[in-house]
């Protein structure tokens, strides 16, 4: 099989994919330090979760037209079963987007539980859109055993 170099909307997206962790750390907390500020409901805030929000559909569009369209066979593994072992025990991640995506979640239920149920603000809009971006980016930075045989 011929490897195509990529196009440049995925010379973006992996460029995109690298920076992610620190902004998405960096959007995190001021998601965080905007609600005892006073600050959740701005519209700033909710532009930025829109912003998030749009940069994680540019992975996904990455992932459903780069490894998503490969093979278990393609990506290294003898079967389905090994292919499952290896996403279910969550091997070949990026640790500094696991650990985003972990400050991601928590932030969130700590800003839906500040919000009182309210889940409109803006600063829980930015933690959970960050969230998702970073959890879309980590399929595009995760290692399969066919990089490990290169």
């Amino acid at each position: 099989m011929i490897e195509h170099p990529p196009s440049s909307f995925g010379q973006f997206a992996e460029w995109l994919g690298a920076k992610i962790a620190v902004v998405g750390a960096i959007c995190i907390s001021i998601a965080l330090l905007s609600s005892p500020l006073g600050l959740a409901y701005s519209v700033p805030l909710s532009l930025a979760a829109a912003v998030m929000f749009l940069i994680a559909q540019i992975f996904i569009v990455r992932w459903m037209f780069g490894a998503g369209m490969k093979s278990t066979k393609d990506l290294g593994f003898g079967s389905n079963r090994q292919a499952l072992k290896y996403g279910l025990f969550m091997k070949g991640l990026d640790w500094r987007l696991s650990a985003v995506a972990i400050y991601g979640l928590v932030s969130s239920l700590v800003l839906g539980f500040f919000g009182m149920g309210q889940f409109v603000s803006g600063a829980m809009l930015l933690s959970f859109a960050t969230f998702g971006a970073v959890t879309q980016a980590m399929r595009l930075n995760r290692f399969w055993p066919v990089d490990t045989k290169i």
